[in-house]
């Protein structure tokens, strides 16, 4: 399907196919890869279509959406959880920085689930969970303001795909967005849920 995307800052024309995975990204990807994208599609398409708002949800949405509320780091949550990851704090959900609690800080919850932590912009692959715009808080930590689901490399020099829930007029828009991808600190990159047979054959070794 071909879908004109709002917001998009080269008003080109972005074909995505059924997975939501961009015209030109799909041969690069595995099938996990293909399943966060083509979840990321589904959970845009759902709170454009519902009206959701930003705003801080008071419980995980993946979980309870009542509140019709999401925001950039909760999209990574509702994404995460509809792919298998499923292990996530109820009342909230993780947020793109938590002071004192890892389970909450996504960040943390990332390194909970073992995935690789990415730190040149250039290694990206489609489906890595991106953090950008760097603050410093009170006592001098550095952490990030912004987080997205990171949709693949475009043809032009600077500028990318993604999935991005960080305000109003993303959440009412079409996605993926094509723009340049700034302030990069670094990403995670999620790895496949063991099976059950797996699970037991690592403990029974």
């Amino acid at each position: 399907m071909s879908e004109q995307v709002a917001g998009n800052e080269t008003n080109k024309v972005i074909e995505v196919n059924s997975d939501g995975v961009p015209a030109g990204v799909e041969r690069q990807c595995t099938p996990l890869q293909s399943a966060i994208l083509r979840e990321s599609k589904w959970v845009t398409d759902y709170v454009r279509e519902n009206c959701f708002k930003y705003g801080d949800a008071p419980m995980n949405p993946p979980i309870n959406h009542d509140a019709k509320l999401v925001s950039c780091d909760r999209l990574v949550d509702w994404v995460m959880y509809r792919v298998g990851y499923t292990d996530q704090v109820e009342r909230q959900g993780m947020v793109v920085y938590h002071a004192t609690e890892q389970k909450r800080d996504l960040p943390g919850w990332c390194e909970l689930q073992g995935f690789e932590r990415i730190e040149d912009v250039s290694k990206l692959e489609p489906g890595d969970i991106v953090f950008v715009h760097p603050h410093t808080s009170a006592a001098g930590v550095v952490y990030p303001g912004h987080t997205f689901i990171f949709a693949g490399f475009g043809a032009d020099e600077g500028y990318s795909y993604r999935y991005d829930c960080g305000k109003d007029e993303r959440i009412q828009s079409v996605q993926p967005f094509y723009e340049p991808l700034i302030n990069f600190m670094f990403a995670y990159r999620p790895k496949q849920i063991a099976s059950e047979a797996e699970e037991q054959s690592v403990m029974e070794n």
